[in-house]
Parts: C-alpha cells; sequence; structure tokens
C-alpha cells in the first residue's frame, strides 16, 4: 500500500503459484517453477507518473525473489494506452500470450 499522510494513493497485490504437478507434460515451461503472480495494481490518476507503481511492483518482485520465485507475470488489456507502456516501457516485461476473445 502506498500512502499520502492518512489517504492510500496506490496499492498493489501478488501470488505465489507453485510449479505445476503436470509441468514435465507442459509445453510452457514457466509451469515448473515458482512463479510470482501480480494480481492488481492501483495508482490513483492524479499520482501517476511519480514513481509509485514502479516502487509497488518492485517491493512485489522482492518479496517474490526473497521466497524463492524466478519468474513475475501479470496480465492486462492489449489495447490500454497506459498500462502496456507501463509494464513494457517502464518495467520490463514483455507478452507472452495472447488471449482472444468473440462476441456471441
Amino acid at each position: 500500500v502506498a500512502t499520502r499522510g492518512d489517504r492510500i494513493i496506490g496499492m498493489a497485490g501478488g501470488s505465489l503459484e507453485p510449479p505445476h504437478p503436470s509441468s514435465q507434460y507442459q509445453w510452457n515451461p514457466s509451469l515448473g517453477i515458482l512463479r510470482l503472480h501480480i494480481d492488481n495494481l492501483v495508482v490513483l490518476s492524479e499520482h501517476w507518473r511519480e514513481g509509485i507503481g514502479q516502487r509497488l511492483v518492485a517491493d512485489l518482485e522482492a518479496w517474490g525473489r526473497e521466497l524463492g520465485a524466478t519468474e513475475a507475470f501479470t496480465d492486462t488489456y492489449y489495447d490500454s494506452p497506459v498500462s502496456r507502456p507501463f509494464w513494457e516501457g517502464r518495467m520490463g516485461y514483455r507478452p507472452r500470450a495472447v488471449i482472444l476473445r468473440k462476441r456471441l
């Protein structure tokens, strides 16, 4: 949690995902390692570009590393003009999959 005075201005949450029991049969090598999943990241828009999101993510990554995670992942909307530049440009995350959908 990030605060200014007594006001919460940002928060992030993550969880550790253990190696999948059938990882040796999966095509995705990431399933065989302990992974940090960044579940959410929120910073009030009036505090964007102050480094708050970067610090929250860095803290989550450090926590994951301390507990043995060797990879971190998250997801976001492909067309987001805010989150993709943050994750890919500032934080160094790279796309690994594409989720496709179709309205019926």
